[in-house]
C-alpha cells in the first residue's frame, strides 16, 4: 500500500513494471490511500501517480479522505488494515 505519497514524471517505476509483466510477471495490487487537504504533497499529484502505475499494469485502488493532511486518519488506518487482512485471507 502507498500513503501520501507520488510517483514522479520521470520515475523509473512504471517502466519496470511493464517490462515485468511483458516478461509474464504479475504485478501485486495497490491501495493507495492520500489525504484531500495534504499541505506536502499534493492530492492529484498522489492520484497522477495511481493512473500512472495503473497504465504501468497494476491493479490499484485509490482511496481519498475529506480534511486530512500529510497525516493518518483512524478511518484510512481502519482501511488499511481491512485491505490487508482481505489479501492475507485470500491466500
Amino acid at each position: 500500500f502507498a500513503m501520501s505519497t507520488f510517483v514522479a514524471d520521470d520515475s523509473v517505476l512504471p517502466k519496470r513494471m511493464k517490462e515485468h509483466t511483458s516478461g509474464g510477471g504479475a504485478l501485486p495490487s495497490v491501495l493507495y490511500c492520500h489525504g484531500e487537504a495534504d499541505s506536502m504533497i499534493k492530492c492529484k499529484w498522489g492520484e497522477a501517480g495511481a493512473l500512472r502505475l495503473r497504465e504501468a499494469g497494476a491493479h490499484v485502488e485509490w482511496r481519498t479522505y475529506p480534511g486530512v493532511d500529510h497525516d493518518m486518519c483512524a478511518e484510512e488506518l481502519l482501511g488499511v488494515r481491512e485491505w490487508v487482512l482481505q489479501r492475507l485471507a485470500a491466500q
